[in-house]
């Protein structure tokens, strides 16, 4: 079973392509075209972090096939990263395991990107100014995923931690060219003015009140994901016009929302909407005079699912299996299959090949000992542009075939363009 790593999951799922699987989700979850379950939170006594289980299933579409994919992670404050695990995808047919997938690359990705979906939909068009409230991986996140929405020229970073916080300034001066950037000495410092606020801490109370958020900001919560945590005091709940990424599960875990209704200053009617209302556009915002916006997000198993199927679309797009046994020093009759998607003899990429391709002919195995490969090893392959091939639409690649024990090289390969 193949694995896809984080920096897999970093290079298939760039930033804007992980805003539309966003917004892809929301539309799922508005069309009822997304199944998926109440997660399980498990933390024995004494264990000093919780266990997560959120299951998801994803109808065969048409386009893509059933799906059943399963997350499974560890939520540890004091650890770093604080968020491990797994994410499992199983065929939606048979049950048969796929492929698994970096958890944290994974719900780094989907979570800011749900952020900055919001940013996209409620943040003023002219926000440039952006605080980051907490420096570990998810702030980082929030900070390329909103740079993708929003032309940000001013960062100011608040982290427990200084040395963290100094990490992702540097970042983004170095890496997003961001000339503007500070660490703050407080949340409030770093929120003081700012247009979008992102606040992702392990936080288990309020770290920003009404007072700290500038008129017409845009705020992104995204740390606290149980009825007695907050990051985001009552009052700032009570000033603001609040969102949420789903209203089912904000009902259950969104303790900033949740406290706030506990405490009487809001009532359970304080959510405007969520993603999916806003997306398909079923509700009448009105005119915000000059509230800030709040969105809170305590994720959700159908982010995962359609961040997975984007993830793997993208691979069966860039990545082919090989099968067959390869023998060195001279040609190879193999076949190439697409990973992931719809695929039968004959096909690449979902296009036919033309009459008489039953395979590629004339692969060279560049080693010294064969190498069997097949599906079921389901072996990673690099594919590098070398040149083109005299020919309508195609192109000659040169394929590295890694196995468990050794890696291979199949030059001179014709595929479609």
């Amino acid at each position: 079973m193949r694995h896809l790593d984080a920096t897999m999951v970093q290079g298939l799922l760039p930033w804007p392509a992980a805003v539309e699987a966003a917004r892809s989700t929301a539309e799922a979850v508005a069309a009822g075209a997304v199944h998926q379950a109440d997660r399980i939170w498990h933390q024995p006594d004494g264990m000093p972090g919780q266990i997560g289980i959120m299951p998801s299933y994803l109808p065969d579409d048409g386009q893509d096939p059933a799906v059943f994919v399963t997350k499974v992670v560890g939520v540890f404050p004091t650890a770093d990263p604080s968020v491990n695990g797994v994410l499992v995808v199983l065929d939606g047919a048979t049950g048969a395991p796929l492929v698994t997938l970096d958890v944290s690359a994974v719900t780094a990705r989907r979570t800011a990107a749900a952020s900055a979906l919001s940013v996209d939909l409620l943040a003023r068009e002219d926000a440039s100014s952006m605080a980051v409230i907490g420096a570990g991986a998810q702030g980082r996140a929030h900070l390329e995923a909103i740079c993708a929405v929003r032309d940000v020229v001013e960062v100011r970073v608040w982290n427990r931690t200084q040395g963290r916080a100094e990490a992702l300034v540097e970042h983004a001066r170095a890496e997003l060219g961001i000339s503007r950037v500070a660490v703050a000495g407080t949340p409030a410092a770093a929120a003081d003015g700012a247009d979008i606020v992102s606040v992702c801490t392990n936080s288990p109370t309020a770290l920003l009140g009404a007072s700290d958020i500038a008129d017409g900001a845009h705020v992104t919560a995204i740390g606290a994901f149980s009825p007695d945590t907050r990051e985001l005091a009552a009052d700032l709940i009570a000033a603001g016009r609040v969102f949420v990424d789903d209203r089912a599960a904000a009902a259950h875990e969104a303790g900033d929302i949740l406290m706030a209704i506990e405490a009487g200053v809001v009532d359970d009617g304080v959510v405007v909407a969520d993603l999916a209302e806003l997306v398909t556009d079923t509700v009448t915002l009105g005119p915000a005079g000059g509230r800030p916006t709040v969105y809170k997000s305590v994720g959700t198993s159908a982010m995962d699912a359609v961040a997975v199927r984007h993830l793997l679309r993208a691979e069966a797009a860039t990545r082919l299996a090989v099968y067959g046994t390869l023998a060195p020093g001279g040609t190879n009759e193999a076949v190439l299959r697409p990973f992931g998607g719809r695929w039968t003899a004959g096909t690449v990429r979902g296009r036919r090949l033309d009459d008489g391709w039953n395979g590629y002919p004339g692969l060279t195995l560049e080693g010294t000992e064969p190498v069997h490969v097949d599906l079921l090893e389901a072996p990673s392959i690099d594919w590098n542009l070398i040149d083109h091939f005299e020919g309508p639409g195609y192109v000659r690649r040169r394929v590295i075939v890694r196995t468990e024990k050794e890696e291979a090289v199949l030059a001179n390969t014709y595929v479609l363009a």
